[in-house]
């Protein structure tokens, strides 16, 4: 825990504050560095608590700054998040290949529904044409046995990966907070991305706005946001700027997410949430198909608008969960996230 004065002057420090002063190279009785003196700055004007994220040897930190107007300092208050943020990836990676293989199963499913009928058809006729061949219709019942058991086991695998997300994890969600908590967990992927290429990105959150809660999986929401994410920077290679927006709009919330990237043609906007269709040289093209499927089974819409060389919108609509309101977390969109700047 580290104590500073609205003038930005480190006043006291534990042995654990003591950590996270060697690591900025500074002592108590100095003034804290940038961008932390504007967080301080920020947290006392507003009276409200602020919270980011911070990288230092390979060790991720929350840090919360908690003014105390009367006194006229703040409180910061830090924790070690590293395998919080390690399981949160690994959660994500896992949930990544189950929507895949979900997507794959349903159109293997479909085609191997299509293929069993075709063959359970063909022995009914033959069936009928053989009446008083007793041996030949033992054979023929052994194979029509054979072709309910692979429906049942494609009906099995249907059940496993479509009806176990809709009903497991469910909760009301707060919408902005879940915004805020993808983008404090793809930043540092982000920022290293930029640097080594050498560009900026910047995240735009001013109109994200206080909302309603949604009822869904907040890790396979997080995923869709994710998804969003990474295929708008993808559309950016020189930068740009990624901006989200959230509204209520008749019983919905609605959440835009846009990009100034290279923009879609007609026929890629009514191909993008297609299983297996890129435009990229690497992936499989299930992002955004994975996307499409967990919007769907969360009750909601996805769209998209875009013009050629003049970046994407992507609209998200949710309905509300009766009788709630967000609950955040005293986070002000455009706070506490010095590394939402991606270079």
């Amino acid at each position: 825990m580290l104590r500073v004065s609205s003038e930005g002057i480190i006043l006291y420090t534990n042995n654990a504050g003591s950590h996270i002063l060697n690591l900025l190279g500074c002592h108590v009785y100095q003034i804290l560095p940038e961008p932390w003196l504007k967080m301080v700055d920020n947290a006392l004007h507003n009276g409200r608590t602020i919270t980011f994220y911070g990288e230092f040897t390979l060790h991720v930190y929350s840090f919360t700054f908690t003014p105390v107007k009367e006194k006229g300092y703040v409180n910061i208050y830090g924790l070690d998040v590293t395998q919080q943020r390690k399981r949160m990836e690994q959660e994500l990676l896992h949930a990544q290949k189950l929507q895949a293989i979900g997507v794959m199963t349903t159109g293997i499913a479909h085609e191997l529904n299509n293929m069993l009928a075709i063959i359970d058809g063909k022995i009914q006729m033959l069936m009928q044409e053989n009446k008083g061949r007793k041996k030949l219709l033992n054979e023929l019942r052994l194979i029509q046995s054979s072709i309910k058991d692979g429906a049942e086991i494609v009906r099995r695998m249907n059940k496993f990966t479509t009806e176990k997300e809709d009903r497991e994890g469910f909760v009301a969600i707060d919408l902005r907070e879940e915004i805020k908590n993808t983008i404090d967990l793809i930043c540092p992927k982000c920022k290293e991305h930029s640097e080594r290429k050498g560009i900026t990105y910047t995240i735009n959150l001013d109109g994200v706005k206080h909302v309603s809660c949604i009822n869904g999986n907040p890790l396979g929401l997080r995923e869709v946001l994710i998804n969003i994410i990474y295929n708008a920077l993808d559309s950016m290679p020189e930068g740009g700027t990624l901006s989200f927006s959230t509204r209520e709009e008749n019983g919905s919330v609605v959440l835009e997410i846009s990009d100034t990237g290279i923009g879609m043609d007609e026929e890629t906007q009514t191909k993008i949430f297609d299983p297996f269709f890129t435009t990229k040289e690497y992936g499989m093209g299930l992002g955004m198909s994975i996307v499409y499927g967990t919007v769907n089974r969360h009750g909601g819409k996805i769209t998209v608008q875009s013009k050629k060389g003049k970046g994407s919108t992507f609209i998200l609509s949710f309905p509300i969960v009766k009788g709630s309101q967000g609950i955040t977390k005293n986070y002000a969109p455009g706070k506490g996230m010095s590394d939402k700047k991606g270079g």
